[in-house]
């Protein structure tokens, strides 16, 4: 039996916790899901099977995607069958991580004093500041902040936990009406529920927003209004699916986890009434076009991170722009109907459901000839 993990490359495993007869072998790959970032594979060849184990890691974090992200210090983690990505906001009260399971079960140990946790799986059982987080058949992105948070729960169809650092902008009430809001206009735009029962949304400062399993998180200074929030809420939203349900399986198809949740949040604005939609894209296009016409122009689907500012406003405005202007020629519904295809059959899905973009290309080529100029256009 083998059990493989990936981890920060900063990290190592420090205490393997069984009785079985075991052997851990550690080497540098590519991560299995983008496929551009160095992580370090470790393998732990197990004699015999077993149920439940415990891993101690161990080591000095070091940043992944973006340079400003991941704190340098040690940090100790008991957890079982995930993978863990760490980053910090703060190195001395907030602390963020992506953790994927792979296997059949996963029971997390968390130790962590007085902090209060936001994790987007359930909590099993707690004693003491001790945390235990566990599930079964986990093969979802679960994220986990920790930090000195404020807490609020709403119950309606769904339940709300809304997590704050500092005093909270709406009230649980209003974010529960705005989130609602979105889950309509999704399902009656692509006819998809979502997944979940219950969402946890975090709010933090100066780290842009991020989402993974049940979990939304927003950066404060993007949602000082209404419009701000809403829009920001359908981006994040768009995530259940793009890069969360459906995984983009190659170095070439990593830009269309933004150009995609940004085209949506385009889409549902129009639709809540809270953009003009044909002014809009008009704006996104001229910029695209701008952007084509640089000197520096790359194609975005060369372009791997981490990013720089000019790379990443191709992701996110050369790419939506794509799309934009192939739903120009096919028709908004059509295009809409083809994304709406690829979330219904991740949902159905058990196991990671995997999208190139030379699968969604070669869709979109075959509906009109038209579509091939826009991309030959755009070197995709």
């Amino acid at each position: 039996m083998c059990i493989r993990d990936r981890l920060n490359k900063g990290l190592s495993i420090e205490l393997f916790d069984s009785d079985v007869e075991h052997s851990i072998n550690e080497q540098i790959a590519h991560d299995p899901d983008l496929g551009v970032l160095e992580l370090k594979r470790i393998d732990v060849l197990l004699k015999n099977p077993l149920k439940k184990f415990y891993m101690k890691y161990h080591g000095v974090i070091e940043p992944t995607i973006y340079p400003a992200w991941g704190c340098h210090g040690d940090l100790y983690i008991i957890r079982a069958e995930t993978l863990w990505y760490p980053f910090t906001v703060s190195c001395r009260t907030v602390f963020w991580g992506l953790l994927y399971g792979y296997h059949d079960k996963a029971l997390i140990l968390f130790k962590i004093g007085k902090l209060t946790p936001v994790a987007s799986l359930d909590v099993v059982s707690e004693d003491n500041g001790e945390i235990v987080f566990g599930g079964e058949n986990i093969y979802q992105p679960i994220e986990f902040i920790i930090g000195p948070f404020k807490r609020e729960v709403y119950a309606g169809d769904k339940q709300l936990f809304v997590y704050t650092l500092n005093k909270p902008s709406y009230t649980s009430a209003e974010l529960y009406k705005h989130l609602d809001n979105v889950e309509r206009a999704y399902e009656e735009l692509y006819s998809v529920k979502s997944p979940h029962n219950q969402y946890h949304l975090v709010f933090l400062k100066e780290t842009g927003g991020f989402h993974a399993g049940s979990m939304i998180v927003l950066d404060e200074k993007y949602i000082k209004t209404s419009k701000g929030l809403t829009l920001n809420l359908v981006h994040e939203f768009s995530h259940i699916w793009w890069a969360g349900k459906i995984k983009l399986c190659s170095p070439d198809s990593t830009w269309l986890m933004e150009a995609i949740p940004e085209y949506i949040t385009t889409r549902i604005g129009g639709i809540l009434g809270i953009l003009e939609y044909t002014k809009q894209v008009k704006e996104v296009v001229n910029k695209a076009k701008s952007i084509l016409r640089s000197g520096r122009y790359r194609p975005p689907t060369t372009i791997p991170m981490p990013m720089n500012e000019y790379s990443e406003s191709i992701w996110r405005v050369v790419g939506p722009s794509i799309f934009y202007e192939v739903g120009n020629v096919i028709g908004y519904e059509s295009l809409d109907h083809i994304l709406s295809v690829f979330m219904e059959e991740s949902l159905s899905s058990n196991k990671p459901y995997c999208l190139t973009w030379k699968t969604l290309r070669r869709m979109l080529y075959n509906l009109d000839e038209r579509v091939s100029q826009i991309l030959n256009r755009y070197g995709v």
